[in-house]
């Protein structure tokens, strides 16, 4: 019988980054299919998905998610054809990324709200930071 010999845990991705799952099978010709919610990933089969790449190369079996977005959240598995006990599953929670920007000038008053304040003494310069949530 199959087994997994290398395992993937829990992510935590930000938005629009790459999310990866890797495990490692006993034997190189165990095929398995790649699960989210129970679901199974056929990225052939939909081809309105083509930021899910299924990799088998020898022992290794990944799922890749590329520019990964809220709907990417749940629970991912994989499991061996025909052996229902050799699976495994792990959970991806998407987060926001925050980008920061130093500004000079005063922002228009109906963003202050995205902006925090800041006065250098040594430079004697008042500077706004603008965070973004992507």
């Amino acid at each position: 019988p199959a087994e997994i010999t290398k395992g993937f845990s829990d992510l935590k991705v930000n938005f629009k980054d790459n999310a990866a799952f890797s495990c490692e099978v006993s034997d190189e010709k165990v095929k398995g299919k790649w699960t989210k919610n129970g679901e199974v990933i056929d990225p052939e089969k939909e081809p309105w998905k083509p930021r899910f790449t299924i990799v088998e190369r020898g022992c290794l079996r990944k799922l890749l998610i590329a520019d990964v977005c809220n709907a990417d959240q749940g629970e991912y598995g994989f499991e061996a054809e025909g052996q229902p006990q050799c699976k495994l599953s792990a959970e991806m929670e998407v987060g926001a990324k925050a980008v920061v920007e130093k500004k000079k000038e005063d922002p228009a008053a109906a963003f202050k709200s995205r902006f925090k304040r800041d006065y250098d003494e040594e430079e004697e310069t008042e500077y706004f930071y603008e965070i973004q949530i992507l």
